[in-house]
């Protein structure tokens, strides 16, 4: 009896050893491939080919260049061209243009010539130019309170006598150069420099604003001349003054601009702080809450632009570098649609921001290509938006559904989460890459299932382009070099080579009139659905 008992005790013991060993390696093949068969989560959806839900447009095909004058680099317009290539923008934002280092002088005058080689670069590569004309400052931003001006010279607003004389100038050149027609397909914009008191009924603001409005449309009325730069959920509430203000004068703008970073601002000791947001459509919300602010003033105004939009505003915050900020950046351009007329990412390229801390590969800037020209999930998630149709099927949380009538379905899809209160805790510049999981609320994969009624039957292909942690993503294969900073030129080349997304191809036969489409997500994931007839 007393053997029996302790053989069953071995074999109860040896029971829950093998359970626990089973459990233990269930979540390391979960921690390895953050996927597990109980987290997936099924969505389903049910749309007809026939029934056209609307027009899917560009409107988020702009970017924020920067200094207008970075462009005379090499590398930068490398790097511009590459972008407009493959990811389709049509207005590259740039500001600075009228800096005393490059075009004016008060003592020797106007030359433009540094300012045509920019423009013409722009031009000539397909790109037309949203030209903000205040002097604004060039920084970049650790946090929303720290901040480095990297340029003192170019932050100085000039007096109201030069500032007149230099517009006019400028006006008349660019009217002579590029032609009446194409200024009509630009944009000119004037920023809300605090030191012009645009909070004011007299603000100098206003004045220049006109003089400038009132220059470009000697020209022609269809020239589109806007501001003021509004930072959505931090002057919302300023702004309905400035409505009320700019609505009891003549001359309005043709269009409003607003800057976009995921903050609400707070008053602490009597200073207003930006602190974190993790409302998971904050810009879609904050353009309601901006669009009734409008209502309110009476202040009604024909387009509506973001031209500054990232869910960050700091230059060193590593999730910038990550899959996660591709799949943000999808999620937010397909909640916008309908929204907002422009939308402007925020920013090109990583060498806005080169500063002495910038050395290793990757440094957490904005941009969607390193400095090296490597491109990042987010550069991809523009890419993918390109291969879109026309034609809108349907818009779920997680996916894009449009055709082009001809037999061609493409599906833009995401698994984006939802930032948790860890976030909030953290500092952006102390975020390491092994944070970045633990500051959303899950890491769960999703199981997306699609079913299309009324196509044509027949045969289809279905290529697939999707970049995860384990495909793409420059910031995991840095991983896997140790993130060692002192790289060769040939290791360089070697992440620019790995940096691409992953492509599949399917057969797909349709047989009932009905195309049925399944793919999984893991977190952070942006993919591509590219389905084709066959003829």
């Amino acid at each position: 009896k007393k053997m029996q008992e302790e053989n069953v005790m071995q074999e109860k013991e040896i029971k829950l050893q093998e359970e626990e060993e089973s459990r233990i390696l269930e979540y390391l093949r979960f921690r390895e491939k953050k996927e597990s068969p109980q987290s997936t989560k099924e969505k389903e959806y049910v749309t007809d080919a026939k029934k056209i839900k609307g027009t899917y447009t560009d409107f988020s095909k702009a970017i924020s260049i920067g200094d207008g004058y970075i462009l005379l680099q090499s590398e930068a317009q490398n790097q511009v061209e590459k972008l407009q290539k493959q990811t389709g923008m049509k207005y590259a934002r740039i500001w600075n243009i009228l800096s005393k280092e490059h075009c004016f002088s008060e003592k020797d005058g106007y030359n433009f010539r540094k300012l045509d080689q920019v423009l013409d670069f722009l031009l000539d590569h397909h790109l037309k130019p949203y030209l903000e004309l205040g002097s604004k400052p060039s920084l970049f931003m650790y946090t929303p309170e720290r901040s480095i001006n990297i340029e003192e010279t170019k932050t100085s607003v000039f007096d109201f006598a030069t500032f007149s004389e230099i517009i006019q100038e400028l006006c008349v050149h660019l009217v002579n150069r590029y032609g009446v027609d194409e200024l009509e397909t630009w944009y000119f914009e004037y920023w809300n420099d605090p030191a012009l008191h645009s909070f004011e009924p007299d603000g100098e603001y206003y004045q220049r604003f006109d003089l400038l409005y009132q220059t470009m449309k000697r020209y022609s009325e269809e020239i589109s001349v806007g501001g003021a730069g509004f930072i959505l959920g931090y002057e919302s509430m300023a702004c309905k003054n400035i409505f009320e203000i700019w609505r009891e004068r003549e001359i309005h703008p043709d269009f409003l601009s607003f800057c976009s970073f995921q903050y609400i601002a707070l008053i602490e000791e009597g200073e207003r702080i930006g602190k974190k947001s993790i409302d998971s459509e904050y810009i879609s919300n904050q353009i309601q809450i901006m669009k009734l602010i409008m209502q309110e003033a009476k202040f009604e105004i024909p387009e509506l632009h973001i031209d500054e939009w990232n869910f960050t505003i700091s230059n060193r915050n590593c999730i910038n570098d990550s899959c996660a900020q591709g799949a943000y950046i999808m999620k937010t351009c397909m909640e916008s649609i309908g929204e907002a007329d422009m939308m402007g990412y925020w920013h090109g390229s990583d060498l806005h921001t080169e500063y002495y801390d910038s050395g290793a590969v990757l440094y957490g800037d904005n941009g969607l290509l390193t400095r090296d020209g490597i491109k990042k999930p987010s550069f991809y998630a523009f890419h993918f938006l390109q291969f879109l149709k026309k034609e809108m099927l349907g818009k779920t949380e997680n996916a894009l559904l449009t055709t082009d009538g001809q037999g061609v379905y493409t599906i833009a899809c995401h698994n984006c989460k939802k930032f948790n209160y860890r976030y909030t805790m953290k500092d952006e510049k102390d975020i390491r890459v092994e944070d970045i999981d633990g500051l959303y609320e899950d890491t769960d994969s999703i199981h997306l299932k699609f079913q299309i009624n009324n196509v044509k039957n027949g045969n289809y292909v279905m290529r697939i382009f999707y970049v995860n942690e384990n495909n793409g993503s420059i910031q995991n294969i840095w991983k896997d070099m140790d993130y060692i900073s002192n790289l060769s030129k040939g290791e360089v080349e070697y992440m620019k080579r790995s940096a691409n997304p992953k492509v599949d191809m399917r057969k797909i036969i349709v047989e009932d009139n009905v195309l049925h489409i399944e793919t999984k997500l893991k977190a952070h994931e942006i993919k591509v659905l590219d389905i084709h007839y066959q003829y």
